[in-house]
C-alpha cells in the first residue's frame, strides 16, 4: 500500500523527487498551492504531486491510498494518480461544486477489499476501484453536501444536504451498481413540509 501527505513547505527528501505539477481552474479567485507526497509501502519517497487549484468559503483536502492508486481532493477537484507510472487523471462533478472527502474502506470500518474510494462533493458521490478507475456515479445526490456514515448489507449508507443549513436527509446506494435503494428526500418536500406544519 502507498503512503500519502500533503506537505507543508518542501523538505527534503521531497524536494528532490520527480514531481508532477497540475493546475486545474481557469479562473482562481485564491488560489491554493499545494504538494502531496507520495512514498511506496516502506516510507521512501517515490513523486511528489504540487497542485495549484481555486479554494472557497469551503477548502476540503484529503488523499487516501490503496496498493494501486492515490486518490486527492482538493477545491473542486479529485486527482488519481497512479504512483509506479506517474499517470495523473482528474474528474468533478461539471458545475464547479467543491469536493468535500475521499474515503477508503479503513475509515468505515470495513475490511480491505470492500471497496476502493468513495468520493464524495458537494452535489455527486463516486465509487472507485482500487485502480482509481470509476465504477459509477451517483449525480445530484444533494444539493450542499454528502456525508458518508458506512456500508451495510451491501449499500452505501449517508446523508445528502437537501435544504441548507439543517435539511440533511438519509439515502442508500446499492455499493456494487451505485443504484439508489433510498433517495434522500428533496428540498423541495422538506421546504413544503416544514412551511405547511
Amino acid at each position: 500500500m502507498y503512503q500519502a501527505q500533503f506537505l507543508q513547505g518542501l523538505p527534503e527528501p521531497w524536494a528532490s523527487v520527480p514531481a508532477i505539477a497540475f493546475a486545474w481552474d481557469s479562473r482562481p479567485t485564491v488560489v491554493a498551492d499545494d504538494r502531496v507526497g507520495i512514498a511506496d509501502g516502506g516510507g521512501r519517497p517515490l513523486l511528489r504531486i504540487d497542485l495549484w487549484h481555486e479554494c472557497g468559503y469551503t477548502f476540503a483536502r484529503e488523499v487516501r491510498c490503496s496498493a494501486r492508486a492515490v486518490v486527492i481532493v482538493a477545491g473542486r477537484h479529485g486527482h488519481v494518480v497512479g504512483p509506479e507510472t506517474g499517470e495523473m487523471r482528474s474528474f468533478c462533478d461539471g458545475r464547479g461544486s467543491p469536493m468535500e472527502q475521499v474515503i477508503v474502506p479503513e475509515d468505515l470500518a470495513e475490511p480491505a477489499g470492500t471497496f476502493g474510494f468513495l468520493v464524495g462533493g458537494y452535489l455527486d458521490l463516486w465509487h472507485l476501484n482500487e485502480d482509481g478507475s470509476e465504477r459509477w456515479r451517483q449525480e445530484m445526490l444533494a444539493v450542499d453536501g454528502v456525508v458518508l456514515h458506512g456500508v451495510r448489507a451491501g449499500c452505501v449508507r449517508g446523508s445528502a444536504q437537501c435544504d441548507p443549513p439543517d435539511g440533511w436527509t438519509p439515502f442508500q446506494v446499492d455499493l456494487k451498481t451505485g443504484q439508489l435503494v433510498q433517495a434522500p428526500e428533496p428540498w423541495w418536500s422538506l421546504w413544503r413540509n416544514g412551511f405547511n406544519r
